[in-house]
């Protein structure tokens, strides 16, 4: 079974999904944004400016620059609000509602070298957990700061 990702929060402005590790093979688990069966950032999230940012690349979204401009680059400004030093190219995005991704340990697990990373390698947006190799649970929340809400 290894890393599985289930919704448990879901608000216009913010999705909380329950990380858990069972300690199996496998530790990492890529929650897309393509609109497949959940975990998945378009069918999970419920409207609201989180809607818009999980459909970005089914839709676009707001002034990001042509050309450099990289898969990763957007997802980094999209998911993490990181539109400034290695993200020259995504232009007028500081004008854009952006979002953060987080990860808290559950208080009764060792959650501690959970990561979240985000996953540019394909179009689709995505956000890439990986954990250690041993059983865990941590939350994952994707949220828009200031926004009803979050």
């Amino acid at each position: 079974m290894a890393v599985t990702a289930n919704l448990v929060y879901a608000g216009r402005n913010r999705l909380r999904y329950q990380i858990s590790q069972d300690g199996a093979a496998g530790t990492t688990l890529n929650i897309t944004a393509s609109g497949a069966a959940t975990p998945d950032l378009v069918t999970d999230s419920v409207g609201g400016q989180l809607k818009k940012i999980a459909r970005a690349n089914l839709d676009g979204y707001g002034s990001f620059a042509a050309g450099a401009s990289t898969d990763a680059a957007h997802n980094r400004a999209l998911f993490m609000s990181d539109t400034s030093g290695a993200n020259p190219d995504i232009a007028g995005s500081s004008q854009l509602p952006l979002a953060v991704v987080a990860i808290t340990p559950n208080a009764n697990t060792l959650g501690g070298d959970d990561l979240a990373r985000l996953d540019g390698s394909t179009a689709a947006a995505g956000i890439l957990i990986t954990t250690g190799a041993n059983a865990r649970e941590s939350y994952l929340d994707i949220f828009i700061p200031g926004a009803e809400g979050a």
